[in-house]
């Protein structure tokens, strides 16, 4: 992806994260906020959208399964989160 297509990709999401549409406010070493992060499906390489560190953390963590990710907001949902 290059700096164009990424800055094109967050001006469409207005600078947010595609998934919780918050956002990022994670910070460098340096103390800049940190850029929102590519997600791309890891099988076929096509960009999906930019998400904040945490969504990007918890879809990896997940194993970008939505099985799993449904069975993770349906405990949450149960149990009042």
């Amino acid at each position: 992806m290059t700096v164009a297509e990424y800055d094109l990709l967050f001006e469409s999401q207005h600078g947010v994260c595609a998934a919780c549409g918050q956002a990022e406010y994670q910070r460098s070493v340096n103390g800049t906020i940190q850029p929102l992060s590519v997600d791309h499906n890891h099988v076929t390489k096509v960009t999906r959208g930019l998400l904040c560190k945490d969504c990007n953390t918890a879809l990896g963590h997940l194993q970008d399964n939505s099985e799993r990710i449904h069975m993770l907001f349906m405990y949450a949902k149960a149990h009042g989160f």
